[in-house]
């Protein structure tokens, strides 16, 4: 008997992936297997989940204010002798410094004019800033802080505000523009 003739398999095309025709229509998943789409597929790389800015804040020292925040009015810095914005609030105090909000902790410096300084991420896009403080904070970068966790104390390394009595420089940003901090703390 002859042999039957080659069909596309017996051919070699067996690595060639079948073609297939489109569905005229799609059937819906049934709601007991809800379909996947693209949001729901795991991607190679995980996404970092935003997270929400705090709903709970306290002060970071309880002392007299002895420089309010100001962008829109000229203050007077005795150390520099000259008037200037003031980006935060200098609060009198030689204490502990506290977390305002819960966050984590994204920089602990030197900076040349504002001395020791923490800088802490509360998500939803807003920072704190804590500056002058004494030479050695407690915490480090990465660690999470609750609201009143201690992050050091008030010191004297900020030579831009060294003619002020002992105090926290206090500032805060919301998506990069500082803010006035007063607008989050509570009365």
């Amino acid at each position: 008997t002859p042999s039957p003739r080659p069909t596309p398999v017996d051919a070699g095309l067996m690595n060639r992936p079948a073609a297939t025709p489109a569905p005229e229509h799609t059937v819906p998943a049934s709601p007991a297997v809800p379909a996947a789409t693209p949001s729901a597929m795991p991607s190679a790389t995980p996404q970092p989940t935003p997270q929400a800015a705090p709903t709970v804040f306290t002060w970071p020292v309880q002392g007299d204010i002895l420089t309010d925040y100001s962008l829109e009015v000229l203050s007077y810095n005795p150390t520099m002798d000259d008037w200037r914005t003031h980006d935060g609030l200098d609060i009198a105090s030689g204490t502990e410094v506290k977390a305002a909000a819960a966050g984590t902790v994204t920089a602990v410096l030197q900076d040349a004019m504002m001395g020791t300084t923490v800088v802490v991420e509360h998500g939803g896009g807003l920072t704190s800033t804590y500056s002058n403080l004494a030479s050695v904070p407690t915490v480090a970068v990465g660690d999470t802080v609750g609201a009143g966790s201690v992050l050091g104390s008030v010191g004297g390394t900020a030579i831009a505000e060294s003619a002020l009595a002992s105090h926290l420089h206090f500032s805060m940003s919301l998506d990069g523009s500082t803010v006035d901090p007063l607008e989050y703390l509570p009365n």
